[in-house]
Protein backbone atom coordinates (compact mmCIF):
# COMPACT_ATOMS: atom_id res chain seq x y z
CA UNK A 1 0.00 0.00 0.00
CA UNK A 2 2.01 2.80 -1.04
CA UNK A 3 1.16 6.43 -1.77
CA UNK A 4 -0.31 6.36 -5.34
CA UNK A 5 -3.38 4.53 -3.12
CA UNK A 6 -3.17 6.78 0.43
CA UNK A 7 -5.88 9.34 -1.48
CA UNK A 8 -8.40 6.77 -2.05
CA UNK A 9 -7.50 4.91 1.46
CA UNK A 10 -8.16 8.58 2.89
CA UNK A 11 -11.27 8.93 0.92
CA UNK A 12 -12.45 5.13 2.00
CA UNK A 13 -11.93 5.91 5.81
CA UNK A 14 -13.44 9.12 5.86
CA UNK A 15 -17.08 7.93 4.26
CA UNK A 16 -16.95 4.62 6.08
CA UNK A 17 -16.87 6.61 9.29
CA UNK A 18 -19.62 9.00 7.42
CA UNK A 19 -17.73 12.44 8.13
CA UNK A 20 -17.66 15.06 5.82
CA UNK A 21 -14.67 16.40 4.28
CA UNK A 22 -15.76 19.87 6.51
CA UNK A 23 -16.05 17.99 9.67
CA UNK A 24 -12.65 16.18 9.44
CA UNK A 25 -11.11 19.40 8.78
CA UNK A 26 -12.97 20.56 12.26
CA UNK A 27 -11.79 17.49 13.98
CA UNK A 28 -8.43 17.68 13.10
CA UNK A 29 -7.50 21.21 12.82
CA UNK A 30 -6.46 19.96 9.09
CA UNK A 31 -7.90 22.20 6.15
CA UNK A 32 -11.26 21.30 4.08
CA UNK A 33 -8.96 22.39 0.77
CA UNK A 34 -5.68 20.48 1.83
CA UNK A 35 -8.10 17.12 2.70
CA UNK A 36 -9.99 17.58 -0.70
CA UNK A 37 -6.47 17.58 -2.45
CA UNK A 38 -5.14 14.55 -0.98
CA UNK A 39 -8.25 12.76 -1.40
CA UNK A 40 -7.69 13.90 -5.51
CA UNK A 41 -4.07 12.67 -5.24
CA UNK A 42 -3.45 16.43 -6.26
CA UNK A 43 -0.61 17.05 -2.81
CA UNK A 44 2.55 15.34 -1.98
CA UNK A 45 2.38 12.75 0.33
CA UNK A 46 1.67 14.70 3.99
CA UNK A 47 3.39 14.47 6.94
CA UNK A 48 3.34 12.12 9.71
CA UNK A 49 2.13 14.59 11.74
CA UNK A 50 -1.12 15.54 9.78
CA UNK A 51 -0.95 11.71 9.07
CA UNK A 52 -1.71 11.34 13.07
CA UNK A 53 -4.14 13.98 13.32
CA UNK A 54 -6.29 12.57 10.51
CA UNK A 55 -5.97 9.12 11.99
CA UNK A 56 -7.27 10.08 15.02
CA UNK A 57 -10.14 12.10 13.77
CA UNK A 58 -10.83 9.08 11.79
CA UNK A 59 -10.12 6.54 15.25
CA UNK A 60 -8.16 4.72 12.78
CA UNK A 61 -4.34 3.52 13.84
CA UNK A 62 -1.61 5.94 13.15
CA UNK A 63 0.40 3.12 11.53
CA UNK A 64 -2.43 2.48 9.44
CA UNK A 65 -2.22 5.65 7.75
CA UNK A 66 1.59 5.73 7.90
CA UNK A 67 1.95 2.59 5.68
CA UNK A 68 -0.92 3.91 3.35
CA UNK A 69 1.52 6.97 2.97
CA UNK A 70 4.45 4.32 2.33
CA UNK A 71 5.94 5.78 5.29
CA UNK A 72 6.01 2.01 6.70
CA UNK A 73 6.48 -1.22 4.48
CA UNK A 74 3.94 -2.85 4.57
CA UNK A 75 5.90 -6.04 4.95
CA UNK A 76 7.14 -4.92 7.71
CA UNK A 77 4.40 -3.75 9.79
CA UNK A 78 2.50 -7.14 9.13
CA UNK A 79 5.40 -9.29 10.41
CA UNK A 80 5.65 -6.65 13.81
CA UNK A 81 1.66 -6.34 13.84
CA UNK A 82 1.93 -10.54 14.08
CA UNK A 83 5.05 -10.51 16.56
CA UNK A 84 3.22 -8.33 18.68
CA UNK A 85 -0.14 -10.55 19.14
CA UNK A 86 2.13 -13.72 19.39
CA UNK A 87 3.49 -11.53 22.76
CA UNK A 88 0.47 -10.23 23.74
CA UNK A 89 -1.11 -14.01 23.51
CA UNK A 90 1.66 -15.15 24.87
CA UNK A 91 1.31 -12.91 28.05
CA UNK A 92 -2.11 -13.51 28.51
CA UNK A 93 -1.39 -17.40 28.33
CA UNK A 94 1.10 -17.22 30.64
CA UNK A 95 -1.45 -14.70 33.34
CA UNK A 96 -4.10 -17.32 32.33
CA UNK A 97 -1.93 -20.69 34.12
CA UNK A 98 -0.44 -18.30 36.59
CA UNK A 99 -1.70 -19.67 40.21
CA UNK A 100 -3.15 -17.50 42.84
CA UNK A 101 -1.50 -18.52 46.36
CA UNK A 102 -4.07 -17.47 48.83
CA UNK A 103 -1.62 -17.99 51.24
CA UNK A 104 -0.19 -14.19 50.40
CA UNK A 105 -3.68 -12.82 52.20
CA UNK A 106 -1.79 -12.29 55.38
CA UNK A 107 1.14 -10.06 53.55
CA UNK A 108 1.01 -6.63 52.62
CA UNK A 109 0.07 -7.27 48.45
CA UNK A 110 -3.01 -5.35 47.45
CA UNK A 111 -6.17 -7.83 47.09
CA UNK A 112 -8.71 -6.50 44.49
CA UNK A 113 -12.50 -8.13 44.20
CA UNK A 114 -14.65 -6.80 41.67
CA UNK A 115 -12.55 -3.07 41.98
CA UNK A 116 -12.86 -2.87 45.52
CA UNK A 117 -9.50 -2.83 47.64
CA UNK A 118 -9.24 -4.95 50.74
CA UNK A 119 -8.57 -3.88 53.75
CA UNK A 120 -6.00 -5.62 56.32
CA UNK A 121 -9.25 -6.28 58.77
CA UNK A 122 -11.24 -7.46 55.32
CA UNK A 123 -7.81 -9.86 54.40
CA UNK A 124 -7.79 -11.32 57.73
CA UNK A 125 -11.58 -12.12 57.84
CA UNK A 126 -11.65 -13.66 53.95
CA UNK A 127 -8.52 -16.09 55.17
CA UNK A 128 -10.56 -16.76 58.55
CA UNK A 129 -13.51 -18.13 56.30
CA UNK A 130 -10.72 -20.16 54.04
CA UNK A 131 -9.31 -21.86 56.63
CA UNK A 132 -13.05 -22.77 58.27
CA UNK A 133 -14.57 -23.41 54.53
CA UNK A 134 -11.45 -26.38 54.08
CA UNK A 135 -11.56 -27.79 57.74
CA UNK A 136 -12.92 -31.26 57.53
Amino acid sequence: MGFSTFNKYLKEKRIEKGISIRKLAEITNVSAMYISELERGKRDKPSPEILNRLAKGLDEPHEDFMVAAGYIDPDEYVRRKNEREDIEYSLAEQEQEKPIYLDDLGSNRTFIYQDKVFTKEEKAKLESFIKMFLMD
